[in-house]
C-alpha cells in the first residue's frame, strides 16, 4: 500500500512540474506588427509556440490570438505564457477566409502578409532558433515588420 502511494504521489509531482515549474510565473507577451496593410482590413492571426519540437505544428501551439486590422500597427496579446523559449508566427488574413493564401504553381509564395518573431525572415519556412525569444519577465514585447 505504501509503495502504491509513493508511485501515485511521485507521478502527481512529476505532472505538476511538467505544467508549471516551481517558481515560474505566467507572463504576458505583447506582439506589435508594423507595416500592416490597413487598407486591406481583415485580421491578423498569430500563433505562439514554446519549444522547437512544436514549431509550425498548429496542433502543438501554446496559444492563438486574432485581432482586427485597424491601422498600420496592430498589437496582439498572449496571456499566461510560461517562462522559457518561445516563437511567434503570424499572418494577415486580408480576405477573411481564416487561412494564409499561397500562390498556385511550382513555388508556393504567401499571397498575404507574414511575419515571425525577431523578424527572422528567409526563403522557405522560418527557423525556430532564429525566431525564438526568451520569456522571463512579467511582460515581454516583440515587434515585427510585416512582409507582403
Amino acid at each position: 500500500m505504501l509503495k502504491r502511494y509513493r508511485i501515485k504521489s511521485t507521478l502527481f509531482a512529476a505532472a505538476l512540474c511538467a505544467v508549471a515549474p516551481f517558481g515560474a510565473e505566467a507572463a504576458t507577451v505583447l506582439l506589435t506588427a508594423h507595416g500592416v496593410k490597413a487598407a486591406a482590413a481583415g485580421f491578423l492571426y498569430a500563433t505562439l509556440y514554446c519549444g522547437e519540437a512544436s514549431w509550425l505544428d498548429p496542433a502543438r501551439a501554446v496559444a492563438n490570438v486574432k485581432g482586427a486590422v485597424t491601422g498600420e500597427d496592430v498589437t496582439l496579446k498572449f496571456e499566461n505564457v510560461a517562462v522559457g523559449g518561445c516563437a511567434i508566427n503570424l499572418f494577415h488574413d486580408e480576405n477573411g477566409n481564416g487561412k494564409l493564401d499561397f500562390s498556385a504553381g511550382m513555388i508556393s509564395i504567401p499571397m498575404e502578409g507574414v511575419a515571425v518573431s525577431n523578424n527572422a525572415t528567409r526563403m522557405g519556412p522560418p527557423r525556430y532558433k532564429k525566431a525564438e525569444f526568451q520569456v522571463k519577465d512579467a511582460e515581454v514585447k516583440q515587434e515585427v515588420k510585416m512582409s507582403y
